[in-house]
């Protein structure tokens, strides 16, 4: 649930924060049932004006970063990823919350940043498979872990390549 919860935190200010995570790594045994959670999760979030408290997310900065974004996403699609939830514009400068799945290893949806609404899941089986998809990316500015085996959480958190690593939570 706490992994959950912040992976939809990464949809705050329509992903356009410098620190908001773009591509989440599930080990495989829970993917199914996270990949479900997360679903319910986005299903759930209200687009609108960011000053209005029953707001979850905002608007994009504009047009051309909306388009900019959107084309991320359909590049993605072509590529052979899947959309799990949103995959468009909702209206003027809102980009649905989207999950994708399915990116070939090295696809520009991986390796690039979107700096949208837009969030990639991965499965992994082995923690050296994580920390080799983790570090797979010429960005490494911030990373999160989230495991309940400290000695998991402290050997992982040392290989991963990123200026900040924060272990079961985020932005603390």
């Amino acid at each position: 649930d706490l992994a959950v919860t912040n992976a939809v935190g990464q949809y705050d200010n329509a992903g356009q924060v410098c620190l908001a995570g773009s591509r989440l790594l599930v080990q495989e045994p829970i993917a199914a049932e996270f990949t479900a959670r997360l679903l319910d999760r986005i299903g759930a979030l209200r687009q609108g004006d960011p000053r209005d408290e029953d707001s979850d997310i905002g608007p994009n900065i504009s047009r051309a970063h909306v388009q900019r974004v959107d084309g991320f996403v359909q590049r993605a699609v072509a590529d052979g990823a899947r959309v799990l939830a949103g995959g468009g514009v909702r209206h003027g400068l809102y980009y649905q919350p989207t999950l994708l799945t399915g990116a070939r290893p090295g696809a520009e949806i991986l390796t690039e940043e979107v700096f949208g609404p837009v969030l990639t899941l991965q499965t992994f089986g082995t923690e050296d498979e994580a920390i080799e998809l983790a570090n797979g990316t010429g960005y490494g500015l911030a990373a999160m872990l989230f495991t309940g085996d400290r000695a998991r959480a402290e050997r992982a958190a040392a290989r991963l390549v990123a200026g900040t690593v924060w272990v079961n939570c985020f932005f603390v």
